[in-house]
């Protein structure tokens, strides 16, 4: 999907590493096991993210194993398995990424029209398999972008309400959760991590929105082909982006996240504000060569 959402690399420990990243193999084995050979293309650190949050709130355990993959033919990577939470998450994983391809495939034109049609044909028998495992979550889905997609006919100038339209499809992640004080901060999480993901990918789509004159709302809103007006656009996001990642990182004070607590924190308190800056800055490709990736 979008792939903003990772820890800030260097305030990790080595063991909070290895937690993440062997959590990261673990989704992409998942998505295989349960998805096929080629569902590996989807996998993304957002998920990742949900699968360390949901693996902490339900405290379901992280058995690691060392697997071989094409990524690392030679040497045996940590790697997270029998996880439910990995479950959960790669079932997100196909029922977003569908939903998304064939929104790109209503709006894009030409080659890239085909290749998200194509991209969801594909997708199409893996997502009935993932809605019918989370109906909910994927009728939440396609409502929302559905509302994202008149809000775009309209070409409405409202960031809040696009990027509240991306933001209720996240949180509908947490309503699988039957306990109240685990699901509620959980929504707030998601809510505001899903608001944050859209208004980021919204600035870092703008130059190329601006040329192929596609929807985005930073450009109905703000005056950004002015120097003035860009940078009036590019303090209001900064702004609205700290809160999210704010009022994410205080509601994750309200859950015991267990062995998954200090990867959460690091993401929420660190590699959300780090990522925003650099996707902000245009330095996105830099800073994955200066820090590394997982």
């Amino acid at each position: 999907m979008f792939g903003y959402v990772r820890p800030y690399k260097p305030e990790l420990k080595m063991r909070e590493y290895e937690s993440f990243r062997a959590m990261y193999c673990g989704l992409c084995h998942t998505l295989k096991t349960r998805y096929g050979m080629g569902s590996r293309i989807i996998l993304n650190y957002d998920m990742c993210f949900v699968a360390h949050l949901m693996a902490g709130v339900t405290s379901c355990g992280t058995k690691t194993c060392r697997r071989r993959c094409m990524m690392s033919p030679f040497r045996p990577r940590a790697c997270v398995h029998e996880n439910l939470a990995l479950d959960f998450a790669a079932d997100c994983s196909v029922i977003l990424t569908y939903w998304k391809l064939r929104d790109s495939a209503a709006d894009e034109r030409g080659l890239r029209r085909m290749n998200a049609w194509l991209a969801a044909a594909f997708l199409k028998r893996k997502y009935r398999k993932a809605s019918g495992y989370l109906p909910e979550f994927a009728q939440a889905v396609e409502q929302g972008l559905q509302e994202l997609g008149r809000l775009e006919q309209e070409n409405n100038p409202s960031l809040d309400r696009a990027a509240d339209a991306f933001a209720r499809i996240m949180r509908a992640a947490a309503a699988t959760l039957t306990e109240e004080k685990i699901r509620r901060p959980m929504e707030q999480i998601l809510y505001h991590v899903g608001r944050w993901v859209y208004i980021t990918d919204a600035w870092d789509d703008l130059q190329d929105d601006l040329k192929t004159g596609s929807y985005n709302p930073l450009i109905v809103r703000f005056d950004v082909r002015s120097e003035e007006g860009l940078c009036d656009a590019k303090e209001s996001v900064r702004l609205t982006l700290l809160q999210s990642a704010q009022t994410a990182a205080a509601a994750s004070e309200l859950l015991d996240l267990g062995r998954s607590d200090a990867v959460v924190k690091n993401i929420l308190y660190m590699g959300l504000p780090a990522m925003a800056e650099a996707v902000m800055d245009g330095t996105t490709k830099q800073r994955s060569s200066r820090h590394g990736s997982i």
